[in-house]
């Protein structure tokens, strides 16, 4: 009799340990818009295709309770311009207040905007760099939003670099979004321009 309940108390332990490995965890911030399946492929309107491109909006919800801003990063995974380290930068947008939950379509192209956060793009512009790959080699374009503890102190003009290192030590949410997208016709010799 001792044996089985040392045996059952065994079952419970062990049950008890796998439960408590199997409990879902907290929710995460989750991103999503209305113009594209993540993964899916993106609308003509957000590519160098339009006359005039525009950002997709998205929407989030569940951000840490300790989040003060947000940075927005748009680049390319599938490419590294100069066979570098890094993939291919188009645009952030950061210090977007922590209240927010929602980046409007179309966002213009200045910078401060209305509700204080800035923008830049890979160039130095201001603004959307739409998606825009080689003629028949579907690329990966990744929305990547970062919820800080912290509001960014840097100057109008900086760039992804400058951005990437003020955020160091300082995410505590983070969730990405991705668009598919090519240019029609038959795959291009690479260029040295950028993608």
């Amino acid at each position: 009799m001792r044996i089985s309940m040392i045996a059952a108390a065994a079952v419970l332990a062990v049950t008890g340990v796998q439960a408590a490995e199997e409990a879902p965890t907290p929710a995460t911030m989750q991103m999503s818009t209305t113009s594209f399946t993540d993964g899916g492929d993106a609308p003509e309107k957000h590519t160098c295709l339009a006359k005039a491109p525009v950002s997709p909006g998205f929407t989030w919800i569940d951000p840490p309770t300790s989040t003060v801003s947000y940075t927005l990063m748009f680049h390319v995974p599938d490419v590294h311009p100069n066979k570098g380290k890094d993939d291919s930068f188009h645009w952030a947008v950061w210090n977007i207040p922590g209240a927010a939950r929602a980046l409007p379509e179309g966002i213009p192209a200045k910078t401060p905007l209305a509700d204080g956060s800035q923008q830049t793009q890979h160039d130095g512009h201001i603004g959307y760099s739409p998606m825009c790959g080689r003629p028949g080699k579907k690329l990966h374009y990744m929305f990547e939003l970062f919820a800080l503890d912290i509001k960014l102190d840097l100057p109008a003009t900086a760039g992804r670099d400058e951005i990437l290192k003020a955020m160091d030590g300082h995410i505590v949410g983070k969730n990405m979004y991705i668009g598919r997208f090519s240019k029609p016709g038959k795959l291009a010799p690479v260029a040295a321009s950028s993608f």
